[in-house]
């Protein structure tokens, strides 16, 4: 599906088969150059939650126009959706499937800015009213990332994380969370949420944008 306007290649998402060895096994390989959560307790329980029908992960797959809309084309990337969250959090995922929570999203960095971001989202909205993965009563989609004051807000425990972190420091203006409210995602909170190794062992919990994206 491409986003009308853009340039951007046919898209669609594939459920990943959690129960075959080679889905399974690229899975890993993407979550390894995600960078996190990549080792096998985490996947073994993505493939309980997937077995329990409380998560869906899906192939992010573009084909070239020329390719047209019947090809399933290259995997550049997965994304989830859950109707539960560990540990269980009711503002952000519900098992009646009213409120879903987003997820695992991992786009190729070499197939980042084409739009595919933008589409992959469109289409899980897509997923999130319909049956098996998602509900026609599902209201809105959750998800977090980090705070964009760690990339707008001057002082140590902002822009200043960074360097303790061992990377530098990103451009203002250039948060994911921003990124997701020029796509109509609504920041509803900032609370810390994720603990942090920094790069002398010890460890800084830091704040998570809650984001929402309501659909009716």
């Amino acid at each position: 599906m491409a986003l009308p306007g853009q340039n951007t290649p046919l898209c669609r998402l594939v459920p990943i088969n959690m129960r075959d060895d080679d889905e399974f096994e690229e899975l890993q390989r993407q979550r390894l150059r995600c960078g996190y959560a990549s080792d096998d307790a985490t996947l073994n329980d993505w493939r309980k939650a997937t077995e329990a029908g409380t998560k869906v992960i899906f192939w992010i797959c573009c084909a070239s126009q020329a390719e047209g809309d019947g090809t399933r084309g290259d995997i550049v990337g997965h994304i989830a959706l859950n109707s539960q969250t560990d540990p269980p959090d009711p503002r952000l995922a519900k098992a009646d499937k009213s409120v879903l929570y987003m997820s695992t999203f991992f786009v190729f960095q070499e197939r980042q800015r084409q739009g595919i971001g933008r589409a992959a989202l469109s289409l899980l909205e897509e997923e999130a009213v319909r049956e098996p993965y998602g509900s026609p009563m599902c209201k809105a989609i959750t998800a977090d990332t980090l705070s964009k004051k760690y990339t707008d807000w001057d002082g140590p425990q902002w822009r200043g994380l960074w360097p303790r972190l061992g990377l530098p420091k990103p451009p203002k203006g250039t948060s994911t969370e921003i990124w997701y409210n020029k796509l109509g995602w609504e920041t509803w909170a900032d609370e810390p949420k994720l603990n942090l190794e920094l790069g002398d062992g010890s460890k800084v919990m830091v704040n998570l944008a809650l984001l929402k994206r309501r659909l009716q």
